[in-house]
């Protein structure tokens, strides 16, 4: 049995999943899980997906604000499609939200 030792007890970890960030770096970035809400981050919110037994956390910019909308528990795959620009002249990426039917 693994685990921390505390006097006469043994403590083992129960249930703990894997937790890693994904950022959206280049176009044609894609990520496909299933959907699992969101979480406040340091920065802001976070979108939580299942991604094969992992929970993968990203920051939920406003590009991908529409995924609230998705209900939880359903497969979604999102594609960071390009960068365009605001008209005041910052950039921001494009995304593809794609549920499963």
């Amino acid at each position: 049995m693994s685990g921390q030792e505390s006097g006469a007890t043994r403590w083992r970890t129960v249930g703990e999943r894997p937790v890693s960030y994904h950022k959206f770096e280049e176009p044609g970035d894609v990520i496909e899980g299933i959907w699992r809400g969101t979480s406040t981050g340091k920065y802001g919110l976070n979108g939580r997906l299942d991604v094969d037994g992992s929970d993968v956390l990203f920051t939920l910019s406003a590009g991908l604000r529409d995924l609230e909308q998705v209900e939880l528990g359903t497969r979604v795959r999102i594609t960071f499609q390009r960068w365009a620009l605001s008209k005041s002249g910052n950039r921001f990426r494009l995304f593809r939200i794609e549920e499963a039917a």
